[in-house]
């Protein structure tokens, strides 16, 4: 009605008021149609009455013909118009929506914890292996750290040879990478005569 009124559109106001409109509605800013309106004719037709029931009436017959008319329309009818610009929050989304890509959850391949059995061999007193939890990551070092990890384990000082069961000797970081979960593995102690 407001936009009518000011743009001085005598047959649209007269439509409105015919189908039930209120002349007496108030924008955000308080005015009323016939506040708005440059038309002196016009704004005699738009003269105030005001009446709450008229408004109250009024707003539900605009909603009942609004959701008449969403029945009939069709989703396909409805005509997707693009912006010539795009929006900031668009085009640098908050941090949580940066991405449409899933974030990456880690791999058992990424965590490189295997379980190994170890024992002392040629040792009468002792046959069982201790087990124990190896991080292979990262591959530089590995066998190092595999040592140091076996000498704590078995409360040893030095190791000879290492070795993984049956017959394969373990020497340096590339070994280190083939081993998998429950290798068993034999620590050889070289005996030196006194």
């Amino acid at each position: 009605m407001h936009w009518a009124a000011k743009r001085n559109h005598s047959h649209i106001v007269e439509y409105l008021l015919e189908n039930g409109a209120d002349k007496d509605i108030e924008a955000h800013d308080k005015s009323i149609p016939g506040h708005v309106c440059s038309n002196d004719s016009l704004r005699q037709v738009l003269q105030s009455t005001t009446s709450d029931s008229k408004r109250i009436l009024f707003f539900f017959k605009i909603i009942k013909i609004i959701l008449n008319n969403l029945d009939h329309v069709a989703p396909s009818s409805i005509n997707k118009t693009t912006l010539p610009i795009i929006p900031n929050y668009l085009r640098h989304p908050v941090f949580p929506y940066v991405s449409s890509q899933p974030t990456p959850t880690p791999s058992i391949s990424d965590n490189q914890i295997i379980t190994l059995l170890c024992r002392i061999a040629d040792n009468p007193s002792e046959l069982d292996f201790i087990e124990f939890d190896f991080n292979k990551t990262p591959n530089a070092g590995s066998f190092e750290r595999l040592l140091s990890l076996i000498c704590h384990e078995l409360d040893l000082d030095h190791i000879d040879k290492l070795r993984r069961l049956p017959c394969i000797r373990i020497r340096n970081d590339r070994d280190i990478e083939r081993l998998k979960d429950n290798h068993m593995l034999e620590v050889i102690l070289i005996k030196t005569s006194s």
